[in-house]
């Protein structure tokens, strides 16, 4: 499907895969007219107008399909929808975004290089894949939480184990404990390495979803401890 809003038309060759397996996963309205019935004309005006005003565009409805099958964890699903999204629309930023998101988080590091390269730096959104990215490169030489945590149950003070705790954690998709520990390094002493628990929350923010609830808790502490 090529068009980029939620409003296309509909032939018996795409019929299955654009109606009938798209409404497997969200609601579809399929609208029979024809431009020499007045009614038909203006049904079809009035839904693409409900379309434009609730601002349904492929990268959100991808979005929706999405937040499902990666909460699951399953990336092979989740790299599959984004190829198909990226044949039907090359050049859409925000897809390649994703695709190179969901190749870090797949361990595909080299090829979301790859795929972040082809977006311009500025780009809204590129932080989360690009943050996601140097994150990953530098808890690979870190090693596994579990030793991590080890360290730390034995010293909890040490400050360089919360910050390779933070960075493993969020890696792996653990968010709240890798922000406290990010936050616990703020609370102890704001010039460690020139003010990394601030910087850490930042980055790990990057990593969350728009609108996160618990971006949105953690930020608040982070400046409540600031000021």
């Amino acid at each position: 499907m090529a068009e980029t809003r939620a409003v296309f038309d509909v032939t018996a060759k795409n019929f299955q895969a654009d109606v009938v397996e798209r409404s497997r996963q969200l609601p579809v309205v399929v609208l029979f007219w024809a431009d020499q019935l007045p009614p038909a004309k203006d049904a079809r005006r009035v839904l693409e107008t409900l379309a434009a005003q609730y601002q349904m565009t492929s990268g959100e409805l991808l979005r929706e399909q999405l937040d499902g099958v990666l909460e699951a964890g399953d990336f092979p699903a989740a790299l599959a929808m984004l190829k198909q999204a990226l044949a039907d629309e090359p050049n859409n930023p925000a897809f390649k975004l994703e695709y190179a998101d969901v190749l870090a988080r797949s361990g595909d590091l080299d090829q979301a290089r790859n795929v972040l390269a082809t977006v311009p730096e500025g780009t809204e959104g590129r932080d989360r894949p690009l943050t996601r990215l140097q994150m990953m490169e530098e808890a690979a030489g870190m090693g596994e939480i579990t030793d991590i945590e080890a360290a730390l149950a034995g010293n909890p003070d040490d400050l360089e184990l919360r910050y390779q705790a933070a960075v493993v954690d969020a890696v792996s998709d653990r968010y709240e404990a890798s922000l406290d520990h990010a936050m616990h390094i703020l609370q102890k002493d704001r010039k460690f390495r020139d003010d990394i628990g601030r910087t850490t929350l930042v980055r790990i923010f990057a990593l969350l979803p728009k609108g996160s609830d618990l971006a949105k808790s953690y930020r608040r502490r982070m400046f409540a401890l600031m000021h």
